[in-house]
């Protein structure tokens, strides 16, 4: 894993890796200078695990979603802006 602290675009455009992990939260606006990035609080709910449900779910717009994962589903459904 390799740490980066962007300045510009540019920087992004010349990395080598084939995954970049985006971290900047509200920094995006800034370093992407785009005014629609606005802040959203989101609730992230820890499921109770059911090994004999499989299920995946990913709504539209704000619709949220459940992902399956072995030690607890999680699933984020509601979005305040």
């Amino acid at each position: 894993m390799v740490e980066v602290d962007f300045k510009s675009p540019q920087q992004l455009a010349n990395l080598r890796e084939q995954i970049v992990v985006n971290c900047l939260g509200l920094g995006s606006r800034r370093l992407w200078q785009d005014s629609k990035l606005v802040p959203m609080k989101g609730q992230l709910i820890l499921l109770k695990p059911q090994h004999e449900l499989q299920y995946l779910y990913s709504g539209t717009g704000y619709g949220g979603y459940i992902f399956p994962r072995e030690d607890c589903p999680t699933s984020a459904p509601v979005r305040q802006i």
